[in-house]
């Protein structure tokens, strides 16, 4: 994945907490389930320093057909078939935010931003 520095998130130091652009966390959820999965879509300056953060929803399992608007994930990336909605995009407080469960590779974060581009008519 790479930041708005042209850095992967996998090249900065895992000393600093992130969250960064193009990893997937779980987060605390509103509904009986306790935590849900997002990936983070705001750029790593807003990451820094504001207190909220821009993601997507990761919804369990994929479509039966294809969606402009949905990224495919890997089974290996959070331990089950999923699919990131960039039709699904909420801006929540960081504390919300419980622990890093992926880093997307380059070319997931690749069809996230062209997903989101569909998603928000930016092309």
């Amino acid at each position: 994945m790479v930041s708005d520095e042209g850095h992967s998130a996998s090249d900065k130091g895992r000393s600093r907490p992130g969250p960064f652009r193009g990893e997937v966390w779980w987060m605390t959820s509103s509904s009986d389930s306790g935590r849900r999965p997002v990936a983070i879509v705001q750029n790593d300056v807003g990451n820094t320093r504001a207190r909220t953060v821009i993601v997507a929803a990761v919804s369990a399992g994929r479509p039966e057909r294809d969606y402009p608007q949905m990224v495919p994930l890997d089974e290996a990336l959070v331990g089950r078939p999923a699919t990131v909605r960039t039709d699904v995009l909420q801006t929540v407080e960081k504390d919300r935010l419980l622990e890093r469960a992926a880093v997307l590779p380059r070319a997931v974060v690749a069809d996230l931003d062209a997903a989101l581009r569909r998603s928000l008519a930016l092309t």
